[in-house]
């Protein structure tokens, strides 16, 4: 009875895809390749880079984004001369996180901020890690934030010349600019509205928005209150007035995260 592909060891199942042979390279051999484990990606026999970079070429991802994030648990040192290297014509930031109480290990996060919108596989195959380790930040002031902890009172806080940057931190918290794709923002709404997502999973995600808009409101509130006072009751004046009065920076939906404002939640790091 012939193997399925899937039935081989990691370890077989590399080398034999990586030997570039007809018969290795059908879409059961490669679907099988590209489920493999992303800590299993080595050989003896093919250098990391090219197992690497035929893995990433196989995974989906998202679209192009300026923004983004990943942690290591190892080869931190390879990595992080790689993103001086590469990216010193860029903006880069990263720091170790070796006094978490409730990590096991020590860890390293990065931020990569780019000019223009970058693809996930690109940035990939230049680090040399799985491109399913890097994930797009929604907010650069949280993801800067979070690399000291500065929002979290349950962890420990790092001093802010514990980041490695080829910037100024605290100037570049003043230029946060969201970075959200439209489609996946629909995606996530109908996520919402069917239950999917939580409230808060949502909150988190588009606080940066919310922000925006509640900087908005403080700006163009007292325009509103004119249209209401000098301007004939409309339904259109009467819906405008309505939303920014309910949506002020006084109201309780602001008031309350305000006071509860969302930790920023980052998946745990991951090793290969």
């Amino acid at each position: 009875m012939t193997k399925s592909p899937e039935d081989y060891t990691p370890e077989t199942l590399i080398n034999r895809v990586m030997s570039g042979k007809k018969q290795y390279r059908t879409h059961d051999y490669l679907t099988a390749f590209s489920k493999i484990s992303s800590s299993q990606l080595h050989s003896n026999n093919y250098s990391r880079r090219d197992i690497i970079t035929l893995w990433n070429s196989l995974q989906k991802t998202p679209t192009k984004v300026r923004l983004f994030t990943f942690s290591l648990t190892e080869n931190n040192s390879i990595v992080s001369k790689r993103v001086e290297d590469i990216y010193k014509n860029n903006k880069y930031a990263y720091i170790c996180h070796d006094k978490d109480k409730s990590a096991e290990h020590k860890h390293y996060h990065y931020l990569l901020i780019f000019d223009s919108p970058r693809s996930f596989k690109s940035i990939a195959n230049d680090l040399e890690i799985p491109v399913t380790m890097l994930q797009k930040v929604y907010s650069k002031k949280g993801m800067l934030d979070y690399l000291t902890h500065e929002n979290d009172p349950n962890k420990y806080h790092y001093d802010l010349s514990e980041i490695h940057a080829n910037f100024s931190v605290e100037e570049e918290k003043k230029t946060d600019d969201p970075d959200i794709d439209p489609w996946q923002e629909f995606q996530d709404f109908v996520a919402l509205r069917e239950g999917r997502m939580s409230y808060r999973e949502w909150f988190d995600k588009y606080s940066p928005l919310l922000q925006i808009l509640r900087h908005y409101i403080r700006v163009h509130l007292c325009y509103i209150h004119t249209i209401q006072a000098s301007t004939p009751v409309t339904p259109v004046s009467r819906a405008l007035a309505h939303f920014f009065t309910n949506f002020s920076p006084n109201s309780p939906f602001f008031a309350h995260f305000s006071k509860n404002p969302p930790v920023a939640h980052l998946p745990r790091h991951r090793s290969f």
